[in-house]
């Protein structure tokens, strides 16, 4: 019934009307602006699977992990050249130890700070206001446990426009 309170009848979508479709998934988004690209770390885990570059491999199922030792850690990448940014998406998986960290960028030889945060946990993403840069550090300052901040692992650091 509509507000008249008249009975308004059914009238099923003709064929092609598109009006009452669920609308199609978007297009893939582009891959991160630092993916595939070079990194180095502060250390590594001593065992294979946890290099550097699967920090930045696109698949959320491989890790870098610093060394065991380790009481605090970065992971730099090279963009391969000055690009624009304005976020980046970090994600810390089986046992999240961050509670301090820091999204650099190297302007010359010096590091500034464009975003700071405490925990990662699965997945966080922090946007700023955009900067252009071509190395991009995660700078982890505090970790819960510092002795076992080398079974910290870094699933994907992942910098966007």
């Amino acid at each position: 019934m509509n507000w008249l309170g008249k009975e308004t009848p059914y009238v099923p979508p003709t064929p092609g009307d598109t009006q009452f479709e669920n609308p199609k998934p978007s297009a893939t988004p582009p891959p991160a602006l630092s993916q595939g690209n070079k990194v180095t770390t502060s250390s590594q885990f001593n065992q294979p699977g946890y290099e550097a570059a699967k920090a930045v491999d696109g698949d959320p199922r491989t890790r870098w992990a610093s060394d065991f030792a380790a009481r605090s850690g970065w992971l730099e990448v090279d963009l391969g050249e000055e690009k624009e940014i304005s976020r980046v998406r970090l994600s810390e998986v089986e046992w999240p130890e961050t509670r301090e960290f820091a999204i650099e960028i190297k302007q010359g030889d010096v590091w500034k700070e464009v975003a700071r945060g405490t925990t990662i946990d699965k997945e966080k993403e922090l946007s700023f206001p955009p900067v252009k840069a071509q190395v991009v550090r995660l700078n982890v300052l505090k970790a819960e446990h510092a002795a076992r901040l080398g079974v910290e692992k870094i699933p994907q650091l992942s910098c966007f426009r």
